[in-house]
């Protein structure tokens, strides 16, 4: 498995062997699938704004990103809008919310001692089901 932490800021290099830049981004589309295709490369050529090249002219990822064809026949891929810049809006985000609500993890005053209780809430039985109100 090919991980985006590993790809980002490596050399792009054309069919040639040029240096194209360097990987800023990728650029997902059908996120609704389990493994959704890359649709673009995000590549930093010098500019702030990175160029947007085109999936069709990847030819390898790993061990280096490398196009099929020259750097001056890339296309340049131009978005619809719904595709998903990976390490934008995923990678080092948070993606589930972990902050405790005020009082979490604290033994309620109704508790008794030797049940079980999950925020704030006692628990009855192996299934952790909640105890009824005023149980």
């Amino acid at each position: 498995m090919i991980y985006l932490s590993k790809l980002l800021d490596q050399k792009v290099w054309d069919a040639f062997g040029h240096v194209v830049g360097k990987l800023d981004d990728l650029l997902v589309d059908y996120t609704d699938q389990a493994m959704p295709p890359i649709t673009a490369l995000a590549i930093r050529v010098g500019s702030p704004e990175p160029k947007l090249v085109d999936s069709k002219d990847i030819a390898t990822l790993w061990p280096s990103i490398t196009l099929n064809v020259d750097i001056s026949r890339l296309d340049i891929f131009q978005p619809a809008g719904h595709e998903l810049y990976l390490k934008q809006r995923v990678l080092d985000q948070q993606i589930v919310d972990r902050r405790q609500a005020p009082g979490a993890g604290e033994r309620p005053a109704n508790c008794p001692q030797k049940q079980p209780f999950l925020s704030n809430r006692c628990r009855r039985g192996r299934n952790g089901i909640a105890a009824p109100p005023g149980a």
